[in-house]
């Protein structure tokens, strides 16, 4: 069997190659490196990477370190990650992924502005986590892009007035028309992040209207 490969769309994002190329330069330079993390969901290229000395370690693990180099991937990481680091005395690489930096930067502004953050994506993603902890993890989390699963969003309208005054802004949620409910599915004018998977370097953000 013939197998022709996309070279223009095959391999890895922009972001992971870029980890693992100071990873490496990282190893040939101090001989030893900790990954907080998988570099990449890739276990042969992972396997690569501990072949020349990078030591991969989970959440439990890193905070145990004391005096080390440590490798923050392209998925980014909350603050919290940075100040164990400093109280830890670990020397970090930060190779997050620029994309992923600038929503970070996003969430934390908006988040400041008084913005209920919604996040799309896998809640135990570490790109998810990355980007809940700017805004103190108080981001709502979901995976149904058309808000089809209840328990995702639990959010009440209660009032003293007719529905009806409200159904223009219930009937824009998610296209939903409000028939007399007075349950929203959503939250006006929040920021959505989100995070397409299988691709999730594949990221955007946009105001839900």
């Amino acid at each position: 069997m013939k197998v022709n490969l996309d070279r223009t769309s095959s391999g890895f994002c922009i972001g992971v190659q870029g980890t693992i190329y100071v990873a490496e330069e990282k190893l040939l330079e101090h001989g030893g490196l900790y990954s907080f993390g998988d570099v990449v969901h890739n276990e042969v290229e992972v396997k690569r990477l501990e072949d020349l000395g990078l030591i991969t370690v989970d959440e439990t693990a890193f905070k145990e370190l004391k005096n080390a180099q440590v490798l923050i991937r392209a998925h980014g990481e909350p603050p919290a990650t940075y100040r164990i680091a400093r109280e830890n005395n670990l020397t970090i690489t930060d190779t997050t992924c620029p994309v992923v930096s600038r929503l970070q930067r996003t969430t934390r502004m908006l988040y400041k502005l008084g913005y209920q953050i919604i996040i799309y994506g896998k809640q135990s993603h570490p790109e998810v986590i990355g980007i809940n902890g700017q805004c103190d993890n108080n981001a709502v989390i979901i995976k149904h892009a058309d808000l089809s699963y209840p328990e995702e969003i639990k959010a009440v309208l209660i009032s003293r007035s007719s529905p009806d005054m409200f159904s223009p802004m219930l009937s824009r949620n998610s296209g939903r028309s409000s028939s007399g409910s007075s349950a929203m599915s959503a939250s006006v004018f929040a920021l959505i992040i989100s995070i397409f998977e299988p691709d999730a370097s594949a990221i955007s953000a946009t105001f839900l209207v």
